[in-house]
């Protein structure tokens, strides 16, 4: 392992280089006035009633279902994704008689 400085779009910047198989890689790292401190980003506390905990619960409650089966549920972005999958094996292997 060795930390290096680069240059990349005009700056310097820090990197760890290290082997991994037969190759060098090259992770970029930060300077320290690079990284913000996590406090900016954390929002304040937020104060909950047991008035609001309990109305939550209830939506909640109000919501589940158990029966998770039917036409309604069904993965449609798995099952387009079969069909068009279908499409395209009967496109390639479709004999053209010329």
């Amino acid at each position: 392992m060795a930390v290096a400085k680069y240059a990349w779009s005009g700056r310097e910047r820090l990197g760890l280089l290290r082997v991994r198989d037969d190759a060098i890689v090259l992770h970029a790292m930060r300077w320290h006035d690079e990284i913000r401190s996590p406090e900016e980003q954390l929002q304040p506390p937020v104060e909950l009633s047991d008035e609001k905990i309990e109305g939550a619960l209830a939506l909640m409650e109000s919501m589940a279902r158990d029966d998770l089966e039917g036409e309604e549920f069904r993965r449609l972005h798995r099952s387009r994704r079969a069909d068009l999958q279908d499409h395209g094996n009967k496109v390639r292997f479709r004999n053209i008689q010329l």
